[in-house]
């Protein structure tokens, strides 16, 4: 059995695997979302807005869906297969984790799953792919 440690920082490794490894290949979504991001900030800048502006902002920071979302075999049989492949991420990180007899103490842990979002959010908004910082909270 793995220690508690070991498993967060595979739960922060796989997920943000997930997040991110997508983003750095589909080069569609990384330009849509630096000029999305790039249209914020400059709707941010105006002190005060007028009602076009401030429907356009609002437009761009939550956009919304088009339609009802439905369930159909074809939305299941893909959040399973997403589940799947986390699940065996998870379990081959595990594993290596064990191989290589790397033990992670729980204070570590809890640590790393502090640090470590806060570090990908510093890069992803370094290439301008991130808006949202969590350092607001500690300042």
């Amino acid at each position: 059995m793995a220690e508690l440690g070991s498993i967060f920082v595979a739960l922060i490794f796989v997920y943000y695997g997930f997040y991110i490894i997508p983003l750095l290949f589909n080069k569609n979504r990384r330009i849509g979302i630096q000029r999305v991001n790039t249209e914020i900030s400059k709707l941010r800048k105006i002190p005060v807005k007028n009602i076009e502006e401030q429907k356009k902002f609002l437009n761009l920071r939550y956009p919304k869906t088009i339609g009802r979302f439905k369930w159909s075999q074809k939305v299941l049989t893909s959040i399973l297969f997403r589940l799947f492949l986390f699940i065996l991420c998870l379990r081959g990180l595990l594993y290596a984790f064990a191989y290589f007899n790397l033990t992670i103490p729980l204070w570590f842990g809890i640590l790393f799953m502090v640090v470590f979002p806060i570090i990908v959010n510093l890069l992803l908004e370094k290439f301008g792919v991130e808006k949202g910082s969590m350092l607001v909270f500690f300042r």
